[in-house]
């Protein structure tokens, strides 16, 4: 169960961190520009502009791939969502000892932080990310 973690000099804001599992719908994020829709798999759905008055784009997918082997990595593990007033965190583990951290901003202008990838490995690993808008 999501407990709020208050945050804010009033403590009047909060955050919430949970299981992906637990991820019942997806986030709406926005601003005065912009509206950023997100699936509850942390997948954007659709991003809005304001002064257009039409969405920009659709749904968009992230997937990290193994250089090496061209394999495609997928999740194996639960991960955790955090959500901020502001943004949205999506960690999870990748095989290969590969920890992701994705960041969704939705404020002025929509921002994405897909390039956060911690490895543990004893050498080093190439896992490339590739985004396509569906």
């Amino acid at each position: 169960m999501a407990v709020t973690q208050e945050i804010g000099p009033s403590q009047r804001g909060g955050l919430y961190h949970l299981p992906e599992n637990e991820l019942a719908i997806g986030s709406t994020l926005g601003g005065p520009k912009v509206a950023c829709i997100i699936k509850a798999t942390g997948a954007l759905q659709t991003v809005y502009s304001v002064d257009f008055g039409q969405s920009l784009f659709g749904a968009v997918v992230v997937r990290h791939y193994d250089e090496d082997a061209g394999v495609y990595l997928a999740q194996d593990k639960l991960g955790t969502f955090t959500l901020h007033p502001e943004h949205q965190e999506h960690h999870f583990p990748l095989p290969l000892n590969i920890s992701v951290h994705e960041t969704i901003f939705g404020s002025g202008s929509i921002w994405f932080d897909y390039g956060k990838l911690n490895l543990c490995l004893p050498e080093p690993c190439v896992a490339p990310t590739a985004a396509a808008s569906i």
